[in-house]
């Protein structure tokens, strides 16, 4: 009898075996003899999410090479378990060993306060953060997003926020701005740059973009 595929309405709602968390950093795929390079969105300790231009197909194996925030390289095996070709693919541990195992569940304790209220999309817009100093000043710091919600987002800037920390975001291109609080933050020594997690004080659609309501396949590594 022909094996039957589930539809995909159906299989994104099978819970993930293992919890998910953010992570934006370089990664480089070995595959066939060929490097490739992309960086992360999410991780657990089952899997990874790649966002490249260079993609493989489904059940291809694959070497994933990355660095924790802590410093710590992960070098393991994996298996590419979904993929959209040139945007991400998901990619499943074959052979995590123990500590990096013990390294990513710590990382993973570290940014549990920032919890996803909706789907992330991964986008580029060049945004800017203003914000007072405990004397009043005002502050600006410019930014790039790496991912959107309609609820917030992460970023990359040089501003040192901390969680709890309110601020405007602003996007020119859109002319739009709106206040925010600081959620959850990841400092990156090698380049002095921040990664901040944000939420909107209001629930206006700052982006502009219908999110979809469903968690997406993409946002499921393992099952």
């Amino acid at each position: 009898m022909e094996n039957l595929r589930c539809p995909t309405s159906l299989v994104e709602r099978i819970p993930r075996k293992h919890p998910r968390f953010p992570l934006v950093a370089r990664v480089e795929n070995m595959a066939g003899g060929k490097s490739m390079t992309g960086r992360t969105g999410d991780i657990s300790v089952g899997g990874i999410l790649v966002l490249s231009r260079d993609t493989l197909e489904p059940k291809s194996e694959v070497r994933v090479r990355f660095d924790l925030p802590s410093g710590r390289r992960v070098d393991v095996q994996g298996e590419v378990v979904h993929s959209t070709p040139g945007v991400r693919m998901g990619i499943k541990f074959l052979a995590l060993n123990h500590d990096d195992q013990e390294a990513i569940a710590e990382y993973a304790e570290q940014v549990k306060p920032y919890k996803r209220r909706s789907v992330r999309l991964p986008r580029n817009f060049a945004v800017s953060l203003r914000w007072q100093d405990l004397d009043g000043n005002w502050h600006e710091q410019l930014a790039e997003t790496v991912l959107i919600t309609k609820h917030g987002g992460m970023i990359m800037t040089p501003a040192r926020l901390k969680p709890g920390a309110d601020t405007i975001v602003s996007w020119p291109e859109a002319g739009r701005e709106a206040e925010a609080r600081i959620v959850f933050r990841q400092l990156r020594g090698a380049d002095s740059l921040s990664e901040l997690g944000f939420e909107f004080l209001s629930s206006e659609n700052f982006w502009g973009i219908e999110f979809p309501t469903d968690t997406p396949l993409w946002d499921m590594l393992t099952r």
